[in-house]
């Protein structure tokens, strides 16, 4: 029983010793590398990682311009945003959104039934706007 004391608190020094160094290695360890202006310019243009071109934005424009009216077709951003924003119950405490399974197909994603509601919903908010 000494011994297998002796080693739990052996263990909890080392460990105590460890923390220590990490912490003092915060402080005193040598400074990150400085960024260059251009990294930061690029940064600020976006990074590289969500670039978007003109020609994306031409094809977003002629999807939403174009079109025999009605829902908006499944998959489509512009469906996407009208479901998130569109597909719950307005209240006079604000918007209180859909929580519950998509009707899909397949169950769980947003669907042609969803899309439905949510349209009825925008048309409802265009003609007597709540907020």
């Amino acid at each position: 029983m000494v011994r297998s004391t002796g080693l739990l608190v052996a263990a909890v020094l080392a460990a105590a010793a460890y923390q220590a160094t990490q912490l003092v290695s915060a402080f005193v360890g040598p400074s990150p590398q400085l960024r260059t202006r251009g990294s930061v310019a690029l940064e600020a243009r976006g990074g590289g990682e969500y670039d978007i071109t003109d020609a994306d934005i031409e094809k977003f424009y002629a999807e939403v311009t174009s079109g025999s009216g009605g829902d908006a077709p499944k998959g489509t951003v512009v469906s996407e945003l009208i479901v998130k924003f569109f597909h719950g119950e307005f209240t006079k405490q604000g918007f209180k959104r859909y929580s519950g399974l998509w009707k899909g197909p397949p169950p769980g994603n947003i669907g042609k039934k969803d899309i439905a509601i949510a349209m009825n919903g925008l048309k409802e908010q265009m003609k007597n706007p709540m907020f």
